[in-house]
């Protein structure tokens, strides 16, 4: 497997009978607001997106499934510990049991904040010998004759690829001061956003696609526009959408909903007052056309709140803080539609008591 930084021509893509897909696995985390995505390509490589988690089952299910190969990058989308959290086990974690990482990229140093996470995983990575690069828009394994967009990863048969859309570098290192003068980390501004596509599926519905925008603000992911409207290839139509910030209704601008076409997620807290807010539950149910196509890994208060009084006595227990799907598994094929694979709890028994949608009259 290639670990240099070209891609240099070769034949093109070629399929087996069974079609390829990539399986988006959400993890829920419990210790609040977080994130912690694993990508498992259709190679059985992978890529880890965020790890906001300390708790040992979700990295031991996402370690069994890197140990079948190797896993291509481990990136934080931004220094927020609610993204950070784990990452410096995790980077142990896989020196401890073999498993190879190629690179561990991040879109911020953080160094004038000894006590961040992310700096804690910088020091990690560095221990364990794992390459380590900050990644912008504008300079990142861009291949020959192309400034930007950056990879982060691609099949060795060019039939798929990982990219970075946003941010630039100039809004990185401008959050990066301006956060090292209130000796804070650098904030959501400077969060990835990342496509994963089938290079040649060209359907405009997003087929074959997931985006991952991490906390990306409005300005953010109006970068990632900008940039998709540089390379036609690019347009952030998926199939699969993380939605921004855990469902805050600051980070979903109202032009994003021309993009989502399936499967939407959010990387939701448990018992929050304000993630996921009901404005962008409702709103996101009506993009994605089907409530059914909306999974949050916890129910939300504003969901219980809202509906806890229309429960019957004996369905009370569901609108309780706790999971609403868990960990949830979506499938993502190169040219049909996304679906759930798995979550590991039932949550379509909340779905009556829930912004999501089918809100029964009683």
């Amino acid at each position: 497997m290639r670990t240099d930084n070209v891609i240099e021509p070769g034949p093109a893509p070629t399929h087996s009978r069974k079609e390829q897909c990539l399986i988006v696995h959400v993890f829920r985390v419990e210790e609040g607001l977080g994130n912690a995505c694993l990508l498992e390509f259709p190679d059985e490589t992978c890529g880890i997106l965020d790890w906001g988690t300390q708790r040992p089952e979700p990295l031991d299910s996402a370690l069994q499934i890197a140990g079948r190969g190797e896993i291509r990058f481990i990136a934080a989308s931004h220094a927020h510990a609610d993204h950070t959290l784990g990452l410096a086990t995790l980077l142990r974690e896989c020196k401890k049991r073999g498993i190879p990482v190629q690179r561990f990229v991040y879109p911020a140093s953080t160094l004038n904040k000894e006590s961040a996470d992310l700096t804690k995983a910088r020091v990690a990575a560095m221990e364990c010998g794992i390459r380590m690069s900050p990644v912008a828009v504008d300079t990142f394994q861009a291949p020959p004759g192309e400034w930007k967009p950056p990879y982060l990863a691609w099949a060795d048969d060019r039939s798929w690829e990982v990219r970075v859309l946003s941010p630039s570098q100039t809004d990185t290192a401008i959050a990066e001061m301006r956060a090292l003068g209130r000796s804070i980390v650098p904030g959501n501004e400077t969060s990835l956003v990342v496509l994963f596509r089938f290079v040649d599926q060209q359907s405009r519905t997003g087929l074959g696609r997931a985006l991952l925008p991490g906390d990306a603000t409005p300005a953010t992911l109006s970068f990632a526009r900008e940039t998709a409207s540089s390379f036609s290839e690019l347009a952030m139509d998926n199939h699969m959408f993380l939605v921004p910030h855990h469902g805050s209704r600051h980070n979903l601008p109202a032009w994003l909903q021309d993009h989502v076409h399936g499967i939407v997620v959010v990387s939701s807290p448990t018992d929050s007052p304000h993630h996921p807010s009901s404005d962008a539950l409702k709103r996101l149910a009506e993009w994605s056309g089907n409530s059914n196509r909306l999974f949050c890994t916890s129910y939300a208060q504003c969901c219980a709140t809202a509906f806890g009084g229309r429960a019957r006595a004996a369905d009370r227990a569901l609108v309780q803080p706790g999971s609403c799907f868990g960990n949830v598994v979506v499938r993502v094929p190169r040219s049909a539609p996304a679906e759930l694979k798995e979550s590991s709890e039932p949550g379509d028994r909340r779905r009556s008591f829930g912004y999501c949608g089918h809100v029964r009259k009683r």
